[in-house]
């Protein structure tokens, strides 16, 4: 379409979709990631595209800033009004930032995390200086809650998320609040204050949506090895049948990406219960890269849980490994 019609004033909006194409398959290809860590060319995909949509939305940013400053030094009235210009700039801006803060998420290497949260923080105080719509000054600011978080700033980001939650926001932007909550309570070893907090916001709000169901269960899932750590195996079996509820009720009336989370999240407990983190985290690379045929890495990964479990004196669980 931009091809038959060079002129059409539609071009500026039509350019930037195009350059948003690759943003939304880098969040698809992060949330398959994330559903399977074992996948490593899951996980480089993801991080190219991440770059790619980067690259075009910082592209299209500086083109469309070009065009407005063209447009104030006309006479004539522009094709295009300059409030859309102007508009969709700080949108390019503000996919951008979302981008950087994907690739952060999805990044192991704890430098390469700082530099894309700093690069994603950059952006989004820029547009927070700027004269934005009310809908994406709240998005903003729970970015901004976001990176003060990943930076281990709880100070910095409960600011932030009291001045969004004192304007009485819509309940997407509330949701979004507690799910920053949530991870920061869970990041101070508070997994019992997370559940509380969950439980109450439940409460007051009715179903919870996908990501806060799967922030209920990680507190569960925390608040069960605490239990097993001091040998209350009572309350641990008891949370860990509220943690097979919750999973139930989650895949059944949610499904989709989050549903998987939460079976996965299960799932990967369980394992780990048994044979302990460490562990757990080999034999589910190994499986992951035996279910993508392949074979030689996972039977890899397999001696090396084999040599894991041999370290850590559990000959029972590394014969039946080496099995």
């Amino acid at each position: 379409m931009l091809k038959r019609n060079a002129e059409t004033t539609l071009r500026p909006h039509l350019q930037l979709q195009l350059a948003l194409i690759p943003a939304a398959r880098a969040d698809f290809l992060r949330w398959q990631s994330e559903l399977d860590r074992g996948d490593t060319r899951l996980l480089q995909s993801a991080t190219a595209a991440y770059h790619e949509s980067i690259s075009g939305l910082k592209q299209q940013q500086q083109e469309l800033r070009a065009q407005f400053r063209a447009g104030l030094r006309r006479s004539d009235a522009p094709s295009v009004p300059q409030y859309e210009l102007r508009a969709l700039e700080q949108t390019a801006k503000l996919e951008q930032a979302r981008a950087w803060l994907g690739l952060a998420h999805l990044t192991r290497d704890a430098s390469e995390q700082a530099a894309a949260i700093e690069q994603g923080e950059t952006l989004l105080k820029e547009l927070g200086d700027d004269t934005i719509p009310d809908e994406m000054r709240l998005d903003v600011r729970i970015q901004l809650a976001q990176c003060s978080r990943l930076k281990g700033d709880m100070t910095r980001a409960n600011y932030l998320l009291r001045q969004i939650e004192a304007e009485s926001p819509p309940e997407w932007v509330r949701d979004k609040a507690m799910a920053e909550r949530t991870l920061m309570l869970l990041k101070l070893d508070r997994p019992a204050d997370a559940a509380q907090q969950l439980l109450a916001y439940r409460r007051q709000r009715g179903a919870l949506p996908g990501e806060l169901r799967y922030l209920s269960i990680r507190a569960l899932v925390a608040l069960a090895k605490v239990a097993e750590e001091k040998n209350d195996l009572q309350l641990a079996g008891e949370v860990r049948g509220e943690i097979r509820t919750q999973v139930a009720a989650a895949v059944h009336d949610v499904g989709g990406y989050w549903g998987a989370r939460c079976r996965t999240l299960l799932e990967f407990s369980e394992r780990a219960a048994e044979y302990g983190v460490e562990l757990a985290e080999i034999v589910g690379t190994a499986e992951s890269l035996y279910t993508q045929s392949r074979n030689a890495e996972a039977l890899q990964e397999y001696a090396r849980a084999v040599a894991a479990a041999q370290r850590l004196g559990k000959t029972e669980l590394a014969a039946e490994l080496a099995y």
